[in-house]
């Protein structure tokens, strides 16, 4: 990222250096919208890496209260517990949900609109 805030300073003094070249000013501002999506992406990437490092502390949590009642009360104790059926049988390999079919689910605008 501080690399990139760099780049950005640099394209703005070469831009500042030839403000009569019209050519040169598009090129330099497509490079700075082409900074800006990097910075976007970055950033996504490292909320999305926050949001994943929680739910893993949130599981590992809940495997050490497990691990814990099955020391406690004994692993007998949970296999007399009966398991719930889900009602679904999901052939192995198949996703619960994939990509969407046209004109169904979330399309890149309402994503955006969530950071807006």
């Amino acid at each position: 990222m501080g690399a990139t805030d760099e780049i950005e300073e640099m394209v703005g003094r070469a831009k500042a250096m030839a403000p009569g070249d019209t050519e040169l000013q598009n090129l330099f501002d497509d490079m700075s919208n082409k900074l800006i999506n990097i910075i976007e992406a970055c950033s996504f990437q490292d909320l999305t890496g926050q949001r994943i490092t929680k739910v893993i502390g949130t599981l590992r949590f809940i495997e050490q209260r497990v691990l814990a009642m099955i020391d406690i009360w004994g692993i007998e104790a949970f296999q007399a517990v009966p398991l719930q059926e889900n009602g679904k049988d999901i052939p192995e390999g198949e996703d619960l949900s994939g990509p969407a079919m046209e004109g169904e689910g979330l399309s890149q605008s309402d994503i955006d609109a969530l950071f807006d």
